[in-house]
């Protein structure tokens, strides 16, 4: 820039950029001057290109005096000379600076403004030289105001110092000692090297060529270089440099290690290949002569997995290069790139696509067609990852907006959004969004929602497009898609200020389950002080399709720091982690309150030692909110200790200090145990933002590095270092802040021995993952619904679990255990379908282990993070190979296979949290299938027959050969071990024992059938005159006898001669006795009469009667039965030839009347045809006349039995519901 009254020179190189740049906003004069040195024009400085030889002068105006070119005229003849002049002396170099920076030591800069910038500076005696470049104009760097930046240079010793070009030219370039090419060591703001067409360097006269040093570096220059892993390989280099520090090439030096954790073998060249030997750490050195350089390798532990970055590589056009890494872990999550060398690939039988051995990764992808795509596989020592390759992007139409009239809006704390059709981008279809937010401090959204539930997007896209009409707010634009699993996922768009209309890009993040479906367009605003109102219009959304490509697989990594119900328990010391409740005040009794709540009262119930509230515990920060979070905190916890971390919902809508007053200090750090806790404020996605906490944080870990009473230290903030999600919408958003932090804690871990461990919240899922030995863990929601798409998107809370004797050890699982608590329902677990049988040795099956949580609202299955514990009764949880002997069954709770062993019985429980589901089993022995023989009896004698696998028993003897028997027995066949019955077969008889018939004494002749003339069962009973009872006395559906005497009554269940030993008494000795079944329960009973009142018991045993009543005459003939087929016995009376019969118990008139036989005949009651129904029968002389029905009339049947003389009685005696006689007749 000119000052007043200076003189500044153009001439055709400075293009046809306005030259009244240089005045400044001021105003001067601008003369030409043709190759002959004749002045053609005089007047104000104008643009254009000049042409070749012509010579422009500008001259900037000075108030109150004449200019130099106000003199000259057109026509005139000028000469134009130059020369540095400096009262310094002699130039050897001059630039062109802006502001001094640093006068006599002191800054002296002034401005606030932030931008890149580059500056130079000398020390006070000349003879250092610095030159200083800061970034900026980006999200790890913001740069430097002018004063700040004098402030830095004279903090680095600079005695004067000054400002050169800035902003998007702000640019360094440094050859490193071996290498002839300039080397970027920064991050330029336009992302790559702007033509700048002035700057300074520092140059070495050419030096003696002879090598005095080495510098080594990997081939591969990616990730980690200087490690590698047992068994695999690294190319490295050597560079030789000479006293200057210009390359030296052609060199071969040799090459040795220190330690011999590595190998290493010169390639012939300035190359060598190194090889892991074992863990630990290693130095190579390559010389020759005198000169040397060293490289220090650090050899993992053995590769555990691998994983590509990316794991998709889309090609735009085959002139495009894409690159892919190939990444290795050990079991401790420590990384390393794995060099092509090491790696098999197998895929593409096409040829598709060309893959080389890369620099900037560990393959170079080239296509050799336009549009193609194909799936690979990596694999790295048997380990195997997949891949997919596509060339080609298609921009596929997405919406038109023809039915913008469907579209309706959609508003997060911003009342009154409406959505309208409107013209869009060069006249196609729009739609405008018109909203409010200036209603509110928090978070604020306006979203045109697409109709009918949304569109599915075609194909798999890698971005989507929309132009947009305004922005000159700067909301943040995203799109709202669902994806193919039904998780909702936001497609971030930039918060760029912009006017007019400009095209937007929504990158697709890898990772993300196809087909996704478009569901709204958001414009959302999180700052608290912006507040404005505004118009957006939308038009032509536009997807960018690769080829499709079936999209690799990838399993979930697990981490054993994730450790079983119940399993810290015991840890001497325990710190409960509750967050994401995001409730509000205005709705007090939510399902995240409640959430809230039931966390503290489990973590309560296992009584920790301390509390951490991780953040997110309320949704906005209005101080009502923050009076409800002090309600619950002091209703549930009482004065349990508590740290509360803020998270980005303690500021939404509202400032930290809210926070403050209502919980006190956002960071700070204690000792527990032995143990430091260090809480950071990440609120804003930062932690930068508040600089005296980075300085608390560092300060607090090198105390604890050295301090012998500090074991191990907990970082606790609310934003984890990195989202495992796809979208990685939750991480620190200050990316510089999050490797800053990642680089402290893996500095502590490296340099104190002492481990430590980052536990973050804030992404809705539950999440751990070890990484150069330092467990990340990420705590899911207590309250609010969890992010899908995760194993992880459950509810619950953490208890860490620490062991200070495993401080030291290289493991960091030996140190800390993180028991994730699921909430479940009650009865909220299942194991899905468990045979309650197996067969020994027999199919294995696959339980599906389940919970419900949150009322039902949420199922999912039982899985790693959750913490769960599986135990059983007979059962050995691992693998069937290391089961115990005569262990019954083998569960697998890897891959939940419950694998049955042995015979006997078993059960298997499941824990999660604090609820638990069993499942009972058996296990069967092996067994063949036999079927056995009926045995064989005669003359009571039972041939028991001889068969393989089976024994016969009787009661609970075995039996064989021929066994006589003196009684009724049941031969029952069972198998022997080994062996079962068919079980279709018999396997049960029962043989009935034929006791040689009585021939005298008071005999008993049953038949079972009326046409028999044999008895089928003789039997003597009783004492001649002893009155008999018939009834069927244990409800088997038999009738046996019983009789009296006196009142005593003896009760036989048998039809044999035995007298039973049991009696009881009843009644008078002069009661008229009868017998039925009172209450329809299968069991006769007894009941008396005297006179006409009926005294009846539904037991067999003495005592009051259960029912009474009155009815008939004293005189009259009672008879017993069921007359009307319902199970219960009632009364009917006779009175010569008339019968009167009721269906119930009770006195009154009789239900039915009639005439059957004559005077004189001996009347019998009894089911004569088995109906269940009992009619009459009479006897006259030895002839049975048969009544079917409870009438009048002639007989039914007609039957000859016995003799006039015999006593005859009625009963079932075989159980076959017909009734048959008994004659009784007394032998001497």
């Amino acid at each position: 820039m000119l000052g007043e009254g200076q003189v500044g020179l153009f001439n055709h190189l400075w293009g046809d950029y306005t030259r009244d740049r240089a005045l400044d906003g001021g105003t001067g004069t601008e003369i030409l001057i043709n190759p002959d040195g004749v002045v053609t024009s005089v007047g104000i400085p104008a643009t254009g290109q000049l042409p070749e030889g012509v010579t422009s002068l500008v001259e900037r105006d000075r108030a109150g005096s004449e200019n130099a070119l106000d003199a000259i005229s057109v026509g005139d003849t000028l000469t134009v000379e130059s020369s540095v002049t400096s009262d310094a002396g002699e130039i050897s170099a001059a630039i062109g600076a802006n502001a001094m920076l640093v006068a006599d030591g002191e800054p002296v800069g002034s401005g606030t403004a932030t931008a890149p910038r580059t500056a130079i500076g000398f020390n006070e005696a000349g003879t250092v030289m610095y030159l200083l470049v800061v970034d900026g104009r980006q999200a790890s760097s913001d740069g430097l105001g002018l004063a700040d930046l004098g402030v830095l240079m004279a903090e680095l010793g600079i005695y004067s110092g000054a400002n050169l070009d800035g902003g998007g030219s702000t640019t360094m370039g440094a050859v490193p000692p071996g290498e002839t090419e300039a080397q970027i060591p920064h991050n330029p703001s336009d992302g790559y090297e702007r033509p700048v067409p002035n700057g300074i360097g520092l140059y070495v006269e050419r030096g003696s060529g002879e090598v005095i040093g080495y510098s080594i570096s990997s081939l591969l220059q990616v990730g980690q270089p200087d490690r590698v892993f047992p068994g695999l390989t690294r190319q490295i280099q050597a560079k030789g440099y000479d006293e200057t520090g210009s390359a030296v090439p052609g060199t071969v030096p040799a090459w040795s290690t220190s330690t011999g954790s590595v190998a290493v073998e010169s390639n012939g060249d300035h190359t060598a290949t190194l090889t892991g030997v074992a863990a630990g750490s290693d130095t190579v050195t390559a010389s020759q002569n005198d000169a040397n350089g060293t490289m220090n390798v650090q050899v993992l532990g053995e590769l555990d997995r691998i994983e590509l970055s990316p794991s998709v590589i889309q090609l735009s056009t085959s002139d495009e290069v894409g690159s892919f890494t190939v990444y290795g872990y050990d079991k401790h999550g420590y990384r390393a790139p794995i060099d092509a060398n090491d790696v098999v690939i197998e895929g593409d039988e096409a040829g598709s696509f060309t893959i080389e051995s890369g620099t900037s990764g560990t393959f170079a992808v080239t296509a050799n067609e336009e549009n193609a795509a194909s799936p690979i596989s990596v694999s790295v020592n048997g380990i195997k990852a997949e891949a997919a390759l596509t060339v080609g992007v298609d921009t596929l139409p997405l919406v038109d907006f023809s039915d913008a009239a469907e579209w309706t809006a959609g508003q997060a704390r911003a009342p009154g959004v409406t959505v309208t059709p409107a013209e869009g981008h060069e006249g196609k279809n729009g739609v405008a969004i018109d909203f409010d937010f200036t209603q509110s401090t928090g978070t604020r959204g306006a979203y045109a929602v697409a109709p009918n539930g949304g569109f599915e997007i075609p194909g798999q896209p890698t971005a989507l497009t929309a132009w947009v009409n305004g922005n000159k707010d700067g909301a943040w634009p995203r799109i709202q898609v669902r994806q193919a699993d039904g998780t909702t996922t936001q497609l971030d768009g930039p918060t760029e200020v912009f006017e007019g209309w400009q095209q937007v890009t929504f990158a697709v993040p890898c990772g993300v389950e196809y087909p996704l479906t478009f569901q709204m367009y958001r414009i959302m605003e999180t700052r608290p002080a912006a507040q404005y109102t505004d118009t957006v219009i939308i038009s032509d959304l536009q997807a960018l399709v690769p080829t499709e490509v079936e999209l690799p697989k990838t399993e979930e990594v697990t981490d054993s720091v994730v450790v079983p119900t119940g399993a810290t328990d015991d840890s001497p010391l325990r710190i409960a982690v509750v967050s994401d409740a995001q409730f509000v005040a205005r709705n007090p009794e939510s399902g995240a309150v409640e959430g809230a709540r039931e966390s503290f009262r489990e973590v309560l119930a296992e009584d920790p030692d301390l509390l951490i509230i991780n953040g997110d515990f309320v949704d906005e920060a209005a101080p009502e909110d923050s009076e409800l979070a002090q309600r619950i905190i002091d209703e549930e916890l009482g004065d349990f200790p508590y740290i509360y971390v803020p998270g980005n919902h303690e500021i939404m809508g509202g400032d930290i200090q809210n926070f403050i007053d209502a919980f006190g200090a956002t960071n700070g750090y204690l000792d527990v145990d032995g143990t430091r806790l260090i809480y950071l404020n990440s609120a804003p996605g930062s932690l930068s933002h508040d600089f005296a906490q980075l300085t608390m944080a560092k300060n607090a870990l090198d105390d604890a590095a050295v301090n012998d009473d500090i074991t191990g230290v907990l970082v606790f903030q609310h934003h984890p270092v990195d989202d495992p999600l796809p979208t990685k919408a939750s991480q620190l958003s200050n990316r510089l802040d999050a490797e800053m932090l990642r680089d402290w804690l893996e500095e502590f871990r490296a340099e104190s021995g002492k481990q430590v461990s980052n536990i973050a919240a804030g992404v809705g899922i539950f999440h751990a993952m070890t990484l150069d030995g330092i467990p990340y863990f990420i705590n899911g929601n207590a309250g609010k619904s969890p992010t899908g798409g995760s194993s992880g998107s459950f509810t619950g809370w953490t208890m860490v679990g620490i062991d200070p004797a495993g401080a030291t050890s290289n493991n960091p699982r030996d140190w800390i255990s993180f028991e994730v608590n699921t909430r479940v329902d009650e009865d909220g677990l299942s194991l899905g379908e468990v045979p309650s049988s197996f067969e020994e040795y027999g199919e294995a099956v696959t339980l599906n282990p389940t919970m419900v949580q949150d009322d039902g609202v949420r199922s999912m299955p039982v899985a790693w993070p959750m913490s769960y514990a599986w135990s059983g009764e007979n059962v050995h949880v691992g693998s069937v190979d290391e089961a115990p002997e005569g262990t019954v069954a083998a569960f697998n709770a890897e891959t939940n296979t419950l694998t049955p062993l042995a015979p006997g019985d078993a059960s298997l429980t499941l824990a999660v949290n604090n609820k638990t589901v069993t499942a009972e089993f058996t296990v069967e022995a092996d067994i063949i299938i036999v079927t056995p023989e009926a045995p064989v009896f005669e003359a009571n004698v039972i041939t028991i027959p001889e068969v393989e696998g089976v024994d016969y028993v009787i009661g609970d003897q075995v039996v064989s050969g021929d066994v006589e028997i003196t009684e009724d027995v049941t031969v029952v066949a069972r198998a022997l071990e080994g062996y079962a019955l068919d079980e279709t077969a018999t396997a049960s008889w029962d043989f009935v024992y034929v006791a040689p018939a009585p021939e005298v004494g008071n005999l008993f002749y049953f038949v079972n059938s009326w046409d028999k003339t044999t008895e089928d069962v003789r039997i003597a009973f009783g004492n001649e005159g002893d009155e008999i009872f018939v009834g069927d006395w244990d409800g088997d559906g038999k009738d046996t006898l019983a009789i009296r005497r006196g009142n005593e009554f003896f009760v036989n269940n048998e039809l044999t001669g035995d007298l039973p030993q049991d009696t009881f008494h009843y009644g008078r000795p002069g009661d008229d006795v009868i017998v039925g079944d009172w209450d329809g329960d299968g069991t006769d009973t007894l009941g008396v009469r005297r006179g006409s009142m009926f005294y009846l018991v539904n037991e067999l045993k003495g005592g009051h009667a259960d029912i009474s009543f009155n009815y008939g005459r004293e005189a009259d003939v009672v008879h017993v039965g069921d007359w009307d087929g319902d199970k219960i016995d009632t009364i009917m009376v006779q009175r010569g030839k008339a019968f009167f019969a009721n269906n119930a118990l009770i006195g009154g008139n009789a239900e039915e009347e009639f005439f059957y036989g004559k005077l004189g005949d001996e009347v019998f009651a009894g089911d004569f045809d088995g109906d269940e129904v009992d009619t009459l029968a009479v006897r006259r002389g030895n002839t049975f006349y048969v009544k079917n029905e409870i009438a009048g009339g002639n007989a039914d049947i007609e039957i000859n039995y016995g003799k006039a003389t015999d006593v005859i009685h009625i009963g079932d005696w075989d159980g076959d519901g017909v009734d048959t006689p008994v004659v009784n007749r007394y032998v001497g």
